[in-house]
């Protein structure tokens, strides 16, 4: 392996773990994989990558939820077969989700997506493609309503920067590139009209289902630099990698070592690189 995989998984620092895994299981179906006196696991069957790792939140200062504009990593994605019966389920799980929207997409062409925030700070949003992608869940299960992780999303002030970080140092692919400025925008995150979004959309050379998502604000909203250590939500993303090989190229591309086979790496977030699934 050259360079970052896939998302094994993605580490959320919670403040009830109970709360957050029933959430996670009756709006999304995600299951328990394996559990521990320090975390729990959670997955799709028949999937050994974008799983969902909880562990305890340090001290809670008692931070406003951060909104979508502050930079650092702020949305997960579980990809959806039908976003109104997700729509459904996320209500039923005690969430209270904005309207869900239909758009095209350049180079994917239609496609539906529901946004709610959730426990922990983490926003989730849960689309619905016209045409699937890779899901290794869908694949073992066709019945399924959600797969697995589908993207992380991380909000930056400037996404050049981010991207030759994971792409020119990681070795990632950009799938997608563009910029939005639209109605549904608004009303399916919250931002005020005329707010144009830059997205990149990043996939590892294994190309499996969990993708990366970069995104800045720009026009009637600006980006707020996150200027507080937050101790619940989104921590870190694990990659397949060769530690060895990954491990100073990123650091010559601007991460700070952490510790073995651990950086921190664009907006703060931690990103571990990981021969195999653990």
């Amino acid at each position: 392996m050259s360079g970052l995989g896939s998302v094994f998984e993605v580490t959320v620092a919670s403040r009830d773990i109970e709360r957050q895994l029933r959430f996670c299981r009756e709006a999304f179906q995600l299951q328990p994989v394996t559990r521990d006196a320090s975390s729990v696991l959670l997955g799709a069957p028949g999937s050994d990558r974008g799983r969902l790792r909880l562990v305890p939140a340090a001290a809670d200062p008692g931070l406003p939820s951060p909104e979508v504009w502050i930079t650092g990593p702020r949305l997960l994605a579980v990809y959806s077969k039908d976003v109104p019966r997700t729509q459904e389920r996320v209500t039923a799980a005690g969430g209270a989700p904005r309207p869900y929207h239909r758009f095209e997409v350049e180079g994917v062409g239609a496609y539906t997506e529901g946004l709610v925030r959730g426990v922990d700070d983490v926003v989730w949003v849960y689309p619905c493609p016209a045409r699937r992608m890779p899901s290794p869940a869908f694949d073992s299960d066709p019945e399924r309503l959600h797969g697995e992780l589908h993207y992380v999303g991380i909000t930056l002030e400037e996404i050049a920067p981010a991207v030759e970080f994971f792409a020119g140092a990681g070795g990632m692919a950009v799938i997608m590139d563009q910029e939005v400025e639209a109605d549904w925008a608004s009303d399916l995150i919250g931002v005020p009209l005329g707010t144009r979004m830059h997205v990149v959309c990043l996939a590892g050379e294994d190309t499996a289902p969990i993708r990366l998502m970069l995104v800045s604000y720009s026009g009637a909203l600006q980006v707020v630099k996150e200027s507080t250590v937050r101790t619940v939500g989104i921590r870190r993303i694990s990659f397949a990698a060769d530690p060895a090989e990954m491990h100073d190229r990123l650091v010559r591309a601007g991460a700070t070592p952490l510790g073995d086979g651990l950086l921190r790496g664009p907006a703060g977030v931690e990103i571990e690189l990981r021969r195999s699934a653990q």
